[in-house]
């Protein structure tokens, strides 16, 4: 049992869950219907990427704000994966927190992050119980991914889809003021920006 919840705890990330049955969002809007084509690119050719081309390192925290791809899991799969991350005592409590989350680095695990999306209020804190396993790093950065969010809070924003977001490590006391300070990180290349090899998906 033990061994299953470790493997949950390291793959689970790139699970995608497009759900078959659709309903209603709790924001009032359908479900977006999930494409018939696959919504990431699987290269056919050598990944890119891999664990060494990540800075800071794997085992650091993901400077943030940053932008890039957000998924979802399959239903269940975070409250199994918390509840390992609790018996091996990996993480804290957050009863603040909205929702769980995975990211990129081991440094990631405990943390709160807020999730910007386009044209929506910023939310959180969401609950860093999740991380990439060291080996599906490549493949995560060829994708541009950055975070998955549990099944109940993809539902509730109606995904059927990847979405761009941006990711806060605390909600900014200035938007505009902020929106400048990404934009002179953009151009300086300390914020990742929008590379059309990252990913195949389109709104």
């Amino acid at each position: 049992m033990m061994r299953r919840l470790i493997q949950v705890a390291l793959v689970s990330t790139l699970i995608l869950a497009i759900p078959s049955g659709l309903a209603l969002a709790e924001e009032g809007n359908e479900v977006e219907q999930p494409s018939e084509e696959p919504p990431i690119a699987t290269a056919s050719a050598p990944a890119r990427f891999s664990l060494a081309d990540l800075e800071p390192g794997y085992y650091e925290e993901t400077p943030l704000p940053t932008e890039g791809w957000m998924m979802y899991y399959n239903p269940g799969v975070m409250e199994r994966v918390l509840d390992f991350r609790r018996k091996a005592r990996h993480v804290t409590q957050c009863p603040e927190c909205i929702g769980y989350v995975a990211m990129l680095r081991a440094g990631d695990l405990d943390r709160r992050i807020w999730i910007e999306r386009e044209g929506r209020p910023l939310e959180g804190p969401f609950w860093v119980i999740d991380v990439a396993a060291p080996q599906h790093v490549g493949q995560l950065l060829e994708r541009g991914w950055i975070v998955d969010v549990d099944y109940e809070t993809a539902m509730r924003w109606g995904m059927g889809r990847p979405h761009w977001v941006r990711i806060w490590g605390a909600p900014p006391p200035d938007p505009y003021l902020l929106s400048q300070v990404l934009a002179v990180q953009q151009r300086s290349g300390a914020v990742p920006g929008w590379s059309h090899h990252w990913a195949a998906v389109t709104d």
